[in-house]
């Protein structure tokens, strides 16, 4: 049968793409008789394509036989084309969330509710592994207290986001330092936490490379200067005294050491007789004269040209030929001191805080040479 001129109008100004659909709803109308509402697409006679709202009802008379149609047309463009951005939008930022290198996650009532995948790539645990757990977990047990405190310091006034560094426990068992940022939002219709992480890890190390290849640079530079003006002394001095002082305070300055002495040999070289000595706070009352055997110790650093070291002095060997009246020792570096090549006396540096290095031998022991 020959369609009414007003379906074939609609269908002129339909969508190509939703003709179809159209189609089924008027079918449904027809051997139905049920109403229907439907979103579709028609086409201006200015070739603009809107959407629309169709509400449709059958008309029926007395006995409820269908007689006619009514409908009512609504322009939504404006609402599609929101919805449309508003899609987009979700989509564009889904896509950033869950591609971003830095960690996304939603904290509420402590308890871990949403987290993007960076998360994994960072630390281990996949999402599903972190949603519903309290966030605290996977912080270092020493860094959880200043996690906890400044969570509870956001509420949904607060007016700025706090920022702070924490380590978070790898699912390998490594440390993995970040700088977290943290802020109020509302999910799900109640206050929550937005917090965003990033791996500081590698920027941290190499702070403490830099910083430890500058602390290096500076004593080889002040070891230079040392060195330098040992030198110069001994150009412009020939006493033997004067020279050995200079020497023994720039050892002491260098290695860290808190006592030390210079002695020199008598003429067999039995024995060595103190001719200064530092013992800094130490209120043992030491003779700065006092004679001491040329013995263990003291008799291998005569013997060889090189500095002798012990870390652990109370535990060693040496510690029984300590006479009686010595300072306590922790530890002791010693060199020979020579003249003309012949053992003339000793410099010990001790009890330095922590151990003396292999570093502070071969500074003492270079020293000790310009003697």
């Amino acid at each position: 049968p020959k369609q009414p001129p007003s379906i074939r109008l609609a269908e002129s100004l339909t969508h190509p793409e939703d003709l179809e659909i159209c189609h089924t709803c008027f079918k449904q109308l027809k051997y139905q008789n049920k109403k229907f509402q439907i979103d579709y697409r028609m086409i201006r006679p200015d070739g603009r394509i809107i959407w629309v709202h169709m509400d449709v009802t059958v008309i029926k008379d007395r006995v409820n036989r269908p007689v006619s149609i009514f409908g009512i047309i609504q322009d939504i463009t404006d609402r599609k084309e929101t919805e449309q951005a508003l899609r987009e939008s979700k989509k564009l930022y889904r896509s950033v969330v869950e591609n971003t290198y830095e960690i996304i996650s939603i904290v509420q009532d402590k308890v871990i509710r949403y987290v993007n995948p960076a998360m994994e790539r960072i630390i281990g645990y996949t999402p599903d592994e972190m949603i519903g757990t309290e966030f605290s977990k996977f912080i270092l047990h020493e860094d959880q207290k200043k996690a906890l405190d400044t969570y509870h310091k956001i509420t949904p006034d607060s007016p700025f986001q706090e920022v702070y560094s924490s380590r978070l426990k790898h699912k390998n068992g490594s440390i993995i330092v970040c700088e977290i940022t943290a802020g109020p939002i509302a999910y799900e219709g109640k206050p929550a936490s937005l917090m965003t992480a990033r791996n500081i890890t590698d920027r941290i190390k190499f702070e403490k490379d830099k910083d430890r290849l500058l602390r290096r640079f500076q004593r080889k530079a002040l070891e230079m200067e040392s060195l330098f003006n040992a030198t110069r002394m001994l150009l412009e001095e020939n006493a033997f005294e004067p020279i050995a002082r200079h020497l023994f305070d720039t050892c002491r300055r260098l290695t860290g050491g808190k006592y030390g002495y210079v002695s020199l040999l008598n003429e067999n070289g039995s024995k060595s007789e103190v001719q200064f000595l530092e013992t800094d706070d130490w209120q043992g009352g030491v003779k700065a004269k006092l004679p001491m055997p040329v013995q263990g110790m003291w008799e291998a650093a005569c013997r060889q040209d090189q500095s002798i070291v012990e870390n652990d002095f109370k535990k060693s060997r040496w510690a029984k030929n300590l006479p009686e009246g010595h300072i306590p020792l922790e530890n002791i570096l010693i060199i020979r001191l020579a003249i003309d090549g012949k053992p003339a006396g000793l410099m010990g540096i001790a009890n330095k805080p922590g151990d003396f290095t292999k570093n502070d031998a071969n500074i003492v022991h270079t020293l000790g040479v310009l003697a």
